[in-house]
């Protein structure tokens, strides 16, 4: 029936350039962009009156990659998902390889195919919570994972049965019900214990661990360091009074410093951070210092990235407590001996609002985003995603780990899912947006100045890029003596980098020199006459590449 009421339409549709394949009421059409275009606008049109509404967002529109650009333009406004060939066969392969495994194989394929499945490969290997696997663990878990055969296994399982997987994961003589209980429960309590709080008094339950009691876990008490800034700080007049100096939108978070410097007592206090943030530094300084027993000490280092955290120096200086402002937290503080960090991210508030206005209006329903930003701004950009969300739009933060959803830096940037239609960075400058940029070339990138309130579209010359360094790869290969330069700013910079490159150098015939430098400035490296190429291989800390020949 639907076969016989769709042919009045399809005969009054008949256009040359195109050819139409119809199953029912479904249909397709093939041919030039622009004839499918007007195919696609006559039916519309038409449609209605044969009792035939197009929903364009279930309409998809396959293309070569290299007319996927073209097809964007031509189909502007009409909702219609234009996906490349290249992933219509990789779906048609995957759906062939799984349709072809027998029922037990795909099962396993896809529980390892889950979200949040493969966690336990990230997983840091802490010996104390037994997270540090040997190899025999490691390749059963594999094993488990894609349903391959254990090696080395009894024949028979306790309970008379012959030794399987499934039944040795379910068996309740066998022993590994009991073990993966008792190793979860150990784990939740040795946290528990190393946070001084126990569920059982939260709860006000009879505690199931068996080194608790209900009369021990009296002695467990919420440590400070887990409460709430103490309202004598947060609420203080005359501290709300010296805020007003600072600007409202920038987060500074002032009154957890100030209780972080009086629980340690600490009396050398010293800041760290970047260029765009030291005219802020003395307001600071002087507000710690009036309401703590502290003395600060600006530290005029510049600072790039997160890689820039100077520990060593505030060591050297004798400092309790470092307050690193503008960047996310790379370097663990627990990687920090000797001295104590404090990270204060400098959440700006800007107007989301216009914001959302600026993606609403430009941008159509059903659009696929990627919405990044650096970390002053992730909080904004996180209320944003989920907000487009809610609007019809399939907007996301990506992450690169250990990177928060949405962060991006100049060296570090996650590479989106091919069907991303738009890149949107919200910040100023270029340094971080070409990051995600060159890590994603064929995504369109568009960015939002939080400042000046512009939505722009943004450009990358990618073949002039990889010409530059082609043509620095071959003027090196020229080189007979090179220069190796060790980052000392910061964290900067691998001793066992920089011999295993001195290494090469040497193997091939090639002399090197080894400069120590906290910051590249070609006045400098012109003073070493003999050295035809300069290699920096620090973390990216500034967007400069340096070559003398």
């Amino acid at each position: 029936m639907y076969g016989i009421a769709i042919l009045p339409l399809v005969k009054a549709i008949e256009k040359s350039g195109v050819t139409q394949k119809w199953f029912a009421d479904d249909g397709s059409v093939s041919g030039d962009l622009n004839s499918i275009k007007d195919f696609f606008d006559e039916l519309q049109d038409i449609g209605p009156a044969f009792g035939y509404f197009v929903n364009p967002p279930k309409c998809q529109l396959i293309v070569k990659d290299r007319h996927k650009t073209k097809a964007e333009t031509v189909f502007t406004g009409t909702n219609v998902e234009i996906v490349s060939e290249k992933k219509i066969l990789l779906d048609h392969k995957k759906a062939t390889v799984q349709n072809a495994l027998d029922e037990e194989l795909k099962y396993a394929t896809q529980l390892a195919s889950e979200k949040g499945s493969s966690n336990w490969l990230n997983a840091i290997p802490f010996k104390k919570y037994n997270f540090d696997l040997t190899k025999r663990e490691f390749r059963d878990g594999i094993s488990l994972r894609y349903a391959r055969p254990l090696t080395n296994t009894p024949s028979l399982c306790p309970c008379g049965k012959n030794f399987s997987t499934t039944n040795a994961l379910h068996c309740p003589k066998g022993g590994y019900t009991h073990i993966r209980h008792n190793e979860i429960r150990d784990t939740f309590a040795n946290i528990m214990k190393e946070s001084t709080l126990c569920l059982c008094k939260v709860m006000d339950l009879k505690c199931p661990v068996k080194s608790c009691s209900v009369v021990d876990a009296k002695r467990f008490t919420v440590p400070k360091t887990t409460s709430l800034i103490p309202s004598q700080i947060a609420n203080d007049p005359l501290l709300l009074d010296e805020l007003e100096k600072l600007p409202r939108n920038y987060n500074f978070e002032i009154p957890k410093t100030i209780w972080r410097i009086k629980e340690l007592k600490a009396k050398t206090v010293a800041l760290q951070m970047p260029e765009g943030l030291t005219l802020f530094a003395c307001t600071i300084s002087d507000i710690l210092e009036a309401f703590t027993d502290c003395s600060v000490i600006i530290m005029g280092d510049v600072t790039y990235g997160a890689c820039c955290i100077d520990d060593f120096t505030a060591r050297a200086l004798d400092v309790d407590l470092m307050v690193h402002y503008g960047h996310s937290c790379l370097i663990p503080v627990t990687e920090t001996p000797g001295i104590k960090v404090l990270y204060v991210f400098v959440d700006i508030q800007v107007d989301l609002a216009h914001f959302l206005h600026s993606i609403i209006h430009n941008f159509a329903h059903g659009t696929k985003m990627a919405i990044v930003s650096t970390i002053q701004f992730v909080s904004a950009v996180q209320s944003a995603s989920r907000e487009l969300s809610n609007r019809g739009f399939v907007a996301f933060t990506p992450q690169a780990r250990p990177l928060s959803p949405g962060e991006i830096l100049g060296c570090t940037s996650p590479k989106l899912p091919e069907d991303t239609d738009a890149l949107i960075y919200l910040g100023d400058g270029r340094f971080h947006i070409e990051s995600i940029m060159i890590a994603n070339p064929c995504v369109k990138a568009f960015k939002y100045d939080p400042y000046s309130k512009k939505l722009t579209s943004e450009t990358y010359d990618f073949e002039l890029m990889c010409q530059m360094r082609a043509d620095a790869v071959n003027k090196a290969k020229k080189a007979t003596c090179f220069g190796l330069i060790l980052g000392t700013l910061g964290r900067q910079g691998s001793v066992a980098v920089l011999e295993r490159l001195s290494n090469l150098v040497t193997s091939n015939g090639r002399n090197c020199i080894v400069v120590y430098m906290s910051e590249i400035f070609d006045s400098k490296l012109e003073q070493f006459s003999d050295v035809d190429c300069w290699v920096d291989y620090r973390q990216a800390a500034e967007n400069q590449h340096h070559e003398l020949t």
